[in-house]
Order: C-alpha cells, then structure tokens, then sequence
C-alpha cells in the first residue's frame, strides 16, 4: 500500500505478518537453479508438479505482480523441503508454459495457503504487549484469564459499518509500555463485533500499522467468544 505495508486480497482490515512476507520474497530472490530434471509430462506426478486444474495436484503456483497487475514470474512448485545436503534445502519447480521440471535450492520453510495463517486474526496479539490493566483490574490471575480470551477469539469478517448496533462491553486496555487501546463491543441481532479505538499507542510500532488497518472497522467475532470474555471480566469486578 501507500504506506509500504503488505496487505492480502480480501483480507484488506487484518493486519499482515509483514516480516513473513519479506521473508518469503527474500527466499524466492536467493533461489538458485540446482539440477535439471525430466520434461516429459508423464513424470510430472512424481514431483509434485501435475498441472494445478488436476483436481488431486499437489502443486502449487506462485505468481509475482507487479502494482498495476503485470506479471513478473510465474512458476508452480511441487515436492519441497528436500535435503541437499549441508543444511541445504531444494524444491522442484517448473515454470508456465513449460513441462522443464527444475531442482532449485531454495528453502521454502512453508507453503501455507491458508491466508488466515498469514495476518493477525485474533482480538489480541502478544506482539502487541502484555496486558498490564483492564478496566482498572491488576491481579495477574484474572488479566491471565482475560489475556486468554482475547488471544483465542478470533476475528472472522471486518465491516465498514453496523445499523442498529448495541454496545455490551467496554475494554479499556493498558499494555506494555503503557499502550492505551480500548476494544468496544457491540450486538446486532445475535452475532457480536468488536471495534478498536487507539488511545495513545505512540511506543507501539506494530499497534500504529495496525491502526492504520483498524481505525473504524467492526470485526465479527462468534458468540461463544463474545460470553468467554464477558465471563472473564466480570469474575474481576472487585478485583483492582
């Protein structure tokens, strides 16, 4: 984006692991061609590159775009985390267009194509800091206990915007470094959301790009998740 930050397509409001991404192009840059191998299409299935409209393929397809959506490369992957020996690992690739299979080293730690695995999809994040206070509430146990549910809800659709929206919990939170966020929830109907306001988060790197992500959005969260947080909270109340 403008700002320099990644972002994944239909995920525009979840914050991105931004140093996997970097990890991954820097992975993809210090690719080398190791062995070539077959090009016979036949024996594409024992690399794990049978085309990827083949409903049983394993491989799967990597493409760099530029800004404007042309194509860099374009290539799919097959079998990987191959051991070449002295720590090396390889992967076999081959390019569109083309039935070339190639050995490349490159060391592909993962291929997760869960794009929920790729962004910060939880109501709270540790990176983010430790809770040190919410709603005045000190005891370590009980901020434990809140720590838990925010770190186990999970955040499934963000909205730009909620009609006849009722508001069931504050959370005004104080984290390391005395990081100000508050989480404000709402009921509309019987689903449950939750809406971000950042006070004063200005030693927080990682709080300000998500920010920049957050500011004004409503994310849904289940119900169960909603009552797991509710619960927590009010087995503080008298506990400062």
């Amino acid at each position: 984006d403008q700002n320099g930050e990644w972002k994944l397509e239909g995920y525009e409001h979840f914050l991105v692991y931004q140093n996997r991404i970097r990890n991954f192009i820097n992975i993809l840059l210090d690719a080398s061609y190791y062995e070539k191998r077959s090009s016979n299409i036949e024996n594409l299935a024992n690399f794990g590159l049978s085309p990827i409209e083949n409903t049983n393929s394993k491989a799967t397809q990597i493409e760099l775009l530029t800004h404007s959506g042309k194509s860099l490369v374009s290539f799919n992957v097959g079998n990987y985390d191959i051991d070449l020996g002295r720590g090396a690992k390889g992967a076999f690739i081959r390019f569109n267009n083309s039935f070339q299979v190639w050995l490349a080293q490159i060391d592909f730690v993962d291929l997760d194509l869960d794009p929920k695995n790729w962004i910060y999809d939880t109501l709270w994040n540790l990176q983010w800091g430790r809770l040190i206070m919410v709603n005045n509430i000190k005891d370590i146990d009980t901020l434990a206990n809140i720590a838990k549910e925010l770190l186990n809800t999970h955040l499934d659709k963000a909205y730009l915007s909620l009609d006849n929206k009722k508001k069931v919990q504050t959370l005004h939170i104080i984290s390391e470094e005395n990081n100000k966020t508050d989480i404000i929830f709402y009921q509309v109907g019987n689903d449950y959301f939750a809406e971000y306001k950042f006070e004063d988060i200005a030693k927080s790197d990682l709080l300000q790009i998500f920010a920049n992500y957050a500011n004004g959005i409503f994310y849904k969260i289940s119900a169960q998740a909603m009552e797991g947080i509710k619960n927590a909270v009010e087995t503080t109340k008298g506990i400062k």
